[in-house]
């Protein structure tokens, strides 16, 4: 049981490396961080107006 365990997770270890790796890729290129402060900016200013009592220089 712990040699199948420790194959398994040498065999899964590198995919979710990989995958990690480009998930920070994808978080961190230019391009998609854009994207991600307009998806922020427009749900933060949704949360703001719909439940919010806060002021918009408190942001």
């Amino acid at each position: 049981m712990p040699h199948y365990s420790r194959r398994y997770c040498a065999g899964i270890a590198p995919v979710l490396h990989s995958k990690f790796k480009a998930l920070l890729f994808f978080i961190y290129s230019a391009r998609h961080k854009k994207y991600l402060c307009l998806i922020g900016q427009r749900y933060f200013s949704h949360f703001k107006m719909t439940t919010l009592p806060i002021p918009r220089s408190a942001w």
